[in-house]
């Protein structure tokens, strides 16, 4: 499963992303107000301002960061000061003792893509194509996004 915390609709649209190419559950954190996490997750979040986690991070974290597997941080080299470019992914990773797969920098290049859908079909058993060429044929660009098509087997 992925869970995202997303604010300006990136982070949400690169967890559905990757969610998607492996046939995974994807949940927003404010699913979890009134559900219970059941299953170990990946984390996809963003960087507030000065490289603080997001409020609404924290607290799913708080809850359930005990089923976290891995964390990726999303965000943007442009907003962000130097040095502090998607750091609430480290906090977070130190934080929990979990990996941090990835820094994406506005939802990542394609080969970012092609990386993170490995790792985490490989967290989830899964073993994923994720050839360059497989990404590039197998992609369609639609509402600015890419829309990946990948091949993933148990």
């Amino acid at each position: 499963m992925i869970v995202y915390d997303s604010r300006t609709g990136t982070t949400k649209s690169t967890a559905l992303r990757v969610g998607n190419a492996l046939g995974l559950k994807v949940k927003d954190v404010r699913d979890f107000e009134k559900e219970e996490v059941t299953e170990p997750f990946v984390f996809f979040t963003y960087t507030m301002g000065k490289g603080e986690t997001p409020r609404r991070s924290v607290w799913f974290l708080n809850k359930w960061g005990h089923k976290m597997m891995a964390v990726v941080a999303n965000g943007s080299n442009r907003f962000i000061p130097v040095g502090l470019f998607a750091t609430a992914g480290e906090t977070i990773a130190n934080q929990y003792q979990v990996e941090l797969i990835t820094k994406l920098d506005m939802g990542g290049t394609v080969e970012d893509m092609s990386k993170l859908v490995k790792r985490i079909g490989e967290l989830h058993g899964l073993q994923v194509g994720t050839g360059q060429a497989a990404i590039k044929t197998g992609s369609q660009f639609k509402n600015g996004h890419f829309k990946l098509k990948m091949l993933v087997s148990e």
